[in-house]
């Protein structure tokens, strides 16, 4: 039975007065933030004008016909949940009204969940109310972490970014006892306001509040209080190792604290996996592929390597020999004539000062240059010396500082290998998918703490417009320097985590070379037997392993938890995860493959922003996946949003025939859009340029062909 109350203006609120809760700090009670739980969702007609006024979407039409239409986006109804009622209006104008009968009822301070604020806030949030340019806080434009409306007393907080996953997946992630009504409410029809709303379509928008009622209630279960919920899932984790690391680790972590001119360099030096192909096989259908994996390969790495521990200083380095493993350096350099000598290319153009247009590049990465100027890490130089020529007696090294080395703190690496066990017991158990998924986005995001750059341009709003503030170099240091007092991780950890993970892969590389089809961070796709390396490589990391829980003294097995059916996993090791029967690339994130699942021929499509269930729709054969193929409307999943403004005025025909004169100035319009396979000019000019391309493989070798 559907639960709602439409509020236009007389409805009563009556207030609960065993929600209010006290809690004791130091010898005062203290009235707390209002524990009743607020959500708030909104659902929105995104509109286009071809010339014959406001329509939906029409799927039959080219991309191109939308280029100049006018585009209009308008909000038809809202949602309000007071614990698990759920209130709704039609107008932004009834919200302004509710919110104040809200306010007036429960004048205490009041958090309110969205699940996709960013959205929400610019569709209709920031048009009903008001707030002031210090009460909007976000990392991007149009990207809030919360929003306070002093009028109302009330914040406004994203439970995405609480998540990272959409509501659909909440509910089953968490168990929760309701679920969203996926596919009862079509969003390609033109609604307004007066609109009249089917049963089905009202139910829809009920249970996405319910959903978020009982999702947010698990979080309130988990912190007992609502203003204790960290705005992020990164903030989760932030307590939880607060809490585990000492005051001596912390005090030693802020002795690390960088200078303004090496948090440059680290910045400079930060990178993430490596991703890439083998530009010899580009295009190339392949038989009888292997695809191996690391097993949580950063948190191995934070588990078993040495990190820079101590400060960085500036070294006076006679030549590149003086680098090796013993210290963390970060270098500053210049190499002459460039040239790899593998199948593979790892310097990143990006990263790189000094590049000409006669320079040879692959995909992004340099596979010849005449100069190049870049700052890396002693694990990229290794990479860099082991796999490219260069005058080596040339290099030039601009400045370099170093730093000690050393295991990450022993209670930090244990609560990494505390989730990872955890993680382990709970893989494939039936009933504890939420709990696996939970304990890996934590190790995850155990790694994802040490590199966020909170070193950035401050992001104003102001009377609904939003302005990235001017950010020098004077602005950089200072918000460093301010940073200080909160730091309590070491943002090299983080470069130094990638760097580690690009090297063990690249040692891959390395030895496979020209049968090494594809790797992306932490596995490697390729042709041939090639188990004696992987066999080697477990060996080794499997001993590195133990020396690094005898230094630390920590139980080995610790590092190999059991599953469990009694299966030891340990980190790092090179696992067997899938035998393709065909598999072919375009690059990074470009990949289509065949193998056998469930007993049936299964083809995959990998495409960075592509829909992997509705792509595969439109390939009949691996050989379909090529330069040209265009996935459309439907099968490619891809949206375009389109920030609109003055729509105040404009007159808008519902599908029920009613004209509706729309009084919200701005909106998000969302647009389907297709997407078109390809490669750009200058990954193409190098993928087919024989010349370019000295380690290509016989085309016409039918033992790697199909």
């Amino acid at each position: 039975m559907l639960h709602y109350t439409m509020f236009k203006g007389r409805s009563r609120l009556h207030k609960n007065d065993s929600l209010v809760h006290v809690k004791k700090r130091g010898t005062d009670y203290e009235t707390r933030t209002e524990q009743t739980i607020f959500t708030l969702d909104t659902e929105a007609s995104s509109l286009f004008d071809l010339g014959k006024g406001f329509q939906p979407f029409d799927y039959h039409k080219k991309p191109d016909d939308y280029e100049t239409a006018e585009k209009l986006s308008v909000t038809y109804i809202w949602m309000f949940g007071i614990n698990d009622i759920v209130y709704y209006g039609r107008t932004l104008e009834e919200l302004d009204i509710f919110m104040d009968t809200v306010h007036k009822a429960y004048p205490n301070r009041k958090i309110c969940y969205v699940h996709n604020l960013s959205y929400d806030f610019e569709q209709a949030i920031n048009q009903s109310l008001d707030f002031d340019t210090k009460d909007v806080l976000a990392r991007a434009a149009h990207k809030p972490i919360r929003a306070i409306c002093a009028r109302y007393n009330m914040e406004f907080r994203c439970s995405y970014l609480l998540t990272n996953m959409s509501l659909a997946t909440c509910c089953e992630r968490y168990n929760l006892p309701v679920q969203k009504k996926v596919g009862d409410l079509d969003y390609n029809v033109a609604r307004t306001p007066l609109t009249p709303l089917t049963e089905k379509e009202l139910g829809y928008c009920e249970y996405d509040i319910k959903c978020l009622y009982h999702l947010i209630k698990k979080f309130v279960e988990r912190f007992e209080w609502i203003e204790d919920i960290p705005y992020t899932s990164t903030g989760i984790i932030r307590q939880e190792v607060k809490k585990t690391l000492t005051k001596e680790t912390k005090k030693k972590i802020k002795g690390m604290y960088p200078s303004f001119a090496v948090f440059e360099r680290l910045q400079a030096a930060f990178s993430g996996g490596y991703t890439h192909a083998n530009a010899s096989l580009v295009g190339r259908v392949l038989s009888n592929v292997k695809s191996y994996d690391f097993a949580s390969d950063y948190p191995h790495k934070m588990a078993t390597c040495k990190f820079p521990m101590t400060a960085f200083k500036p070294v006076m380095l006679s030549s590149m020999d003086d680098v090796t493993e013993d210290k963390a350096y970060l270098l500053h350099i210049v190499l002459h004539n460039v040239a790899t000598r593998k199948a593979w290319t790892y310097i990143q153009k990006a990263k790189c000062l000094g590049i000409q247009s006669d320079d040879i590049i692959d995909n992004g990465r340099i596979a010849y240059a005449s100069k190049i100027e870049t700052t890396i890490t002693e694990q990229d130089w290794f990479i860099i010396r082991e796999n490219y020529n260069f005058d080596y007696d040339n290099v030039e090294i601009i400045d370099a500082y170093e730093a000690d080395k050393d295991y990450l703190p022993k209670e930090f690496v244990e609560l990494i290998l505390k989730q990872y066990g955890i993680k382990t017991s709970f893989k494939d158990v039936e009933g504890k998918d939420a709990e696996y998924k939970q304990s890996k986005e934590f190790i995850n995001g155990l790694y994802g703490m040490c590199v966020t750059n909170v070193i950035r341009a401050d992001v104003e709003y102001s009377a609904g417009n939003w302005k990235v503030l001017d950010f020098d170099d004077v602005d950089k240091a200072e918000k460093l320097a301010k940073e200080y007092r909160h730091t309590f991780l070491n943002y090299a950890w983080g470069v130094w985590v990638t760097a580690y993970a690009r090297r063990a892969i690249w040692r891959a590389i390395s030895d496979i070379d020209t049968d090494a089809v594809y790797v992306d961070t932490d596995s490697i796709k390729i042709i041939n037997n090639h188990e004696e390396y992987f066999e080697q490589y477990n060996a080794r990391i499997m001993s590195e392993m133990k020396e690094a829980a005898e230094r630390l003294g920590i139980d080995f097995n610790e590092y190999q938890p059991m599953d469990p059916k009694g299966k030891r996993h340990p980190l790092g090791v090179f696992e067997n995860d899938a035998d393709y029967l065909e598999f072919i690339t375009y690059g990074a994130k470009k990949y289509c493959d065949k193998k056998i699942k469930k007993g049936k021929e299964v083809i995959e499509v990998t495409v960075a922003g592509l829909s992997k269930k509705e792509a595969v729709k439109e390939l009949e054969t691996v050989a379909d996946f090529k330069p040209g193929k265009v996935w459309g409307y439907k099968t490619s999943g891809r949206t375009v949003h389109f920030y609109t403004k003055g729509q105040s005025g404009k007159v808008v025909t519902g599908i029920d025939g009613q004209s509706f004169t729309v009084t919200q100035d701005k909106g998000i319009c969302i647009m389907p859009t297709t997407y078109e396979l390809g490669l750009t000019e200058e990954y193409e000019a190098y993928v087919f340029n024989e010349t370019n391309r000295k380690h290509s493989r016989d085309m016409n070798d039918a033992a790697y062909f199909s």
